[in-house]
C-alpha cells in the first residue's frame, strides 16, 4: 500500500503562524492536546520560487519533495497518482 502524504498549500510568510503555534507546544504554553486554529491567508502561488525551490531544487533537504513522475495522460495511469 502507498502511504498518501498532504500538505499545506501557503506562502511562507503566512505558515508563520503554524511555526507559532509549534514553538508554543514545544514551550508547554499550549498542551499537545488542545485545538488550535491557524489563519493561513497567503496562498502558494504567491511565492512559487519557494515552492519550485522546495520539490525541485537541488541545495535543499525537503522531507516530501516531490520528484517529476513521468506518466502518459490516460484515466487508467494517471489514475494510480490521484487514488
Amino acid at each position: 500500500m502507498t502511504q498518501k502524504l498532504s500538505g499545506i498549500g501557503c506562502e511562507p510568510a503566512s505558515v508563520a503562524t503554524v511555526a507559532g503555534l509549534r514553538n508554543l507546544v514545544s514551550q508547554q504554553v499550549i498542551d499537545k492536546e488542545e485545538s488550535a486554529l491557524c489563519f493561513l491567508t497567503g496562498n502558494i502561488l504567491k511565492d512559487t520560487d519557494a515552492l519550485n525551490e522546495y520539490h525541485f531544487g537541488e541545495s535543499t533537504n525537503s522531507a516530501f519533495k516531490n520528484g517529476l513522475q513521468p506518466t502518459s495522460l490516460t484515466y487508467g495511469t494517471i489514475q494510480k497518482y490521484i487514488l
